[in-house]
This record gives structure tokens, C-alpha cells and sequence, in this order.
């Protein structure tokens, strides 16, 4: 297991947030995010996910400010900041805001700057003891300046999930044992939702339903789901297939040695998805899907695959028996 060195700043009114996650003081000369990089080589990586701050690191191997024009928004008394890169794709959400949340209710924090666009993003705060009228809906796009904010670093990077985060998604799933309305085998299909408006797409999912159904999984689309019903299908499940995305990332919810295999059809988030799994103690493999090599020449990141049924079931077999 990694853990990593956590934090707990208090920042007075001589900061503001901008953008998803970082504090810049007053007279643009000092910032700091949650998250910590090593080397020049990664400054510009902490800008990827957030189009909406007016800090950016340049070619010149300078950090800049522009001031976009944008609302300030003023907050009084004391504000958690419950926010990170990327709050609206929902495997983030998980993986960095949640153990904040957390973190913030067990220090007494009452009041909590937080993303919540989605209704499940808010529901989840719920479970961790916030109820609607302690969460500020965190904009983006807006500047706020606090008179006191209380902010928990990001305690885990590369997807690694540290000990406190693990303790804290393990606490949620025990409350969910027996709530589940599927069985304990269970196909996580992107076919719904938001999940179902994006390029990286099964194309033939079908196929791949009608075959695991027959070997007796439920399918289960998590964007069509209330929270309880996504955390809880994954709590009480002993066998997850499922294509890579933000579905996937609900396996936080699943016990130790669930077995899980985890359909990848890109390079580029591999090993954050194998650090996560690997850190839940889940017993897990990969099965890659196949891309048209024509679409990878066109350079996009995210494409369709499809999905060499009978190796799938194969290899489904074979773990099921280990």
C-alpha cells in the first residue's frame, strides 16, 4: 500500500480560490493547490483539467495570471473547500472530493464550497452528513474570496487511494450490505446517461450484455442510478465487469478481494485505473477491447472499441473458478 503526507490549511481573507482548486493570495504573487508536483516537467499537467482558472504555466517555463473577466463571490464565515480538478466526471468526484468531505465533517466543518451540478454529487454528501442547505455550489468560471477557508489536501495521486480515503469508502459500503436490487455478479455498461453522449463507447455492447446475462450477471447502468443504488450494487457484488470510465471508479465501494475485470480500450489512464484497483486489495485483471487502428491515426484520446466476446467470457471462466 502508498500513502502519502496529508494536510489541513486555514487560510484567512487574503485568499481567494480560483479556477477548480487553486488559492492565489490578493496581489498575484504567491498560489498553492492541493495537490503537490515534483518538477517543472509537471506544472503544465496541473492545468489539463481546469480551462477555467487564470493562472497557466508557459512556454516560457513561467506561471502567469490573467485576469479573465469572471464574478467574485464573497463567502463569510468559515467555508470548507471541497473541491478538486475535474468535479464533474463522477470517477473524480470519488476519487479526489469524497475523502474530503470526510475529512471536513470529522474536523467539525460545518459549511462546504463544493461542485454539485449533478444531483448525485450532492446526495453523496448527504450520506457523509451534509444535508443541502451546508453545501455552496461551487462555480468554476466565478472567484471566491472567504473570510475563512478550511482546506484538506489531495492525499493521493496515480490513483493510488491512501489509507484514510479506503477507510472512508469501506465505512459507506458496510451501511449499504443488503441494499442492492442486483445480484452479486454484475456488468457495468456506459450505455446511459452522460456516459452514452461520449466517443469512448462498446460498439458492440449488445453482444457483450446478451452473453453475460446468459452466464448470469445483471446489467447495470450507473447513470441511470440514485447514488444508493450505484454504491450499493457495488457493495454487495463478488464479480464486476465493466468498460474503463468513470462506472468503474464505484469499485471504491467494493469489498477486499472482489474480483473485477476491467475493460480497457486506451493507454493513457491504465496504470491510474490498475493503482486503484491494486489499492482497494480487489483481485482484478484487464481485458483490452479493439480500437480500428485508422481511428488511433486520427489522434483522438477517446474512440470506440469492441469486445472479443467469446475471450471475455474465457477469461470470466477462468477467474471465476480461481
Amino acid at each position: 500500500m502508498v500513502d502519502q503526507a496529508r494536510f489541513l490549511l486555514k487560510a484567512d481573507d487574503t485568499w481567494m480560490l480560483n479556477g477548480h482548486r487553486w488559492l492565489l493570495n490578493k496581489d498575484l504573487t504567491q498560489f498553492f493547490t492541493d495537490n503537490t508536483v515534483q518538477n517543472p516537467e509537471s506544472y503544465s499537467h496541473l492545468f489539463v483539467t481546469d480551462r477555467d482558472t487564470g493562472l497557466s504555466w508557459t512556454e516560457r517555463e513561467a506561471f502567469v495570471f490573467q485576469n479573465k473577466a469572471r464574478k467574485t463571490i464573497r463567502l463569510e464565515g468559515q467555508i470548507g473547500l471541497a473541491v478538486s480538478a475535474e468535479p464533474s466526471n463522477w470517477g473524480s468526484f470519488l476519487f479526489r472530493v469524497v475523502p474530503k468531505l470526510a475529512w471536513l465533517k470529522a474536523v467539525g466543518v460545518s459549511k462546504i464550497l463544493m461542485y454539485s451540478q449533478f444531483p448525485q454529487q450532492a446526495q453523496l454528501a448527504g450520506l457523509l452528513g451534509f444535508t443541502e442547505d451546508a453545501i455552496i455550489p461551487h462555480h468554476p468560471n466565478c472567484s471566491y474570496e472567504m473570510s475563512s477557508a478550511i482546506i484538506p489536501s489531495q492525499c493521493h495521486t496515480n490513483g493510488y487511494l491512501d489509507a484514510y480515503a479506503r477507510e472512508v469508502f469501506l465505512g459507506l459500503s458496510r451501511s449499504l450490505q443488503g441494499k442492492s436490487r442486483y445480484g452479486r455478479k454484475i456488468y457495468i455498461s456506459r450505455r446511459g446517461g452522460v456516459a452514452s453522449t461520449r466517443a469512448r463507447r462498446c460498439i458492440n455492447e449488445d453482444e457483450v450484455c446478451e452473453a453475460l446475462v446468459a452466464m448470469g450477471f445483471d446489467v447495470v447502468v450507473p447513470d441511470e442510478l440514485s447514488v444508493i443504488g450505484q454504491l450499493a450494487a457495488f457493495a454487495n457484488a463478488d464479480f464486476i465487469v465493466g468498460p474503463a470510465g468513470a462506472g468503474m471508479f464505484n469499485s471504491v465501494f467494493c469489498a477486499p478481494g472482489t474480483k473485477l475485470i476491467d475493460i480497457e480500450s486506451e493507454r493513457h489512464w491504465v496504470y491510474a485505473h490498475c493503482n486503484l484497483f491494486s489499492s482497494l486489495g480487489l483481485n482484478f485483471g484487464v481485458f483490452w477491447g479493439r480500437v480500428d487502428p485508422t481511428l488511433v491515426e486520427s489522434g483522438a484520446v477517446h474512440l470506440p472499441f469492441s469486445v472479443n466476446v467469446p475471450a471475455l467470457l474465457d477469461r470470466i471462466a477462468k477467474m471465476d473458478k480461481a
